[in-house]
């Protein structure tokens, strides 16, 4: 049985994940839309399904640690 499209991009992203604690995933993925938006906190904040407040303080936590 083959798998849905959905399925390999799961399986490619458990791959590339690894063993990596949930901290480091969020990190990595608000890192790739904030390059994927051009750095705009905004439209950052909105792909991401938070305000832009809520992104602030996710990159606050992320700088402190």
């Amino acid at each position: 049985m083959p798998f849905t499209d959905g399925e390999e991009r799961m399986l490619r992203l458990e791959s590339k994940l690894g063993k990596q604690s949930l901290a480091d995933i969020e990190q990595a993925i608000i890192q790739e839309v904030l390059r994927l938006s051009d750095y705009n906190k905004t439209t950052a904040a909105r792909y991401l399904g938070l305000t832009r407040f809520a992104l602030d303080r996710r990159l606050k936590k992320i700088a402190d640690e």
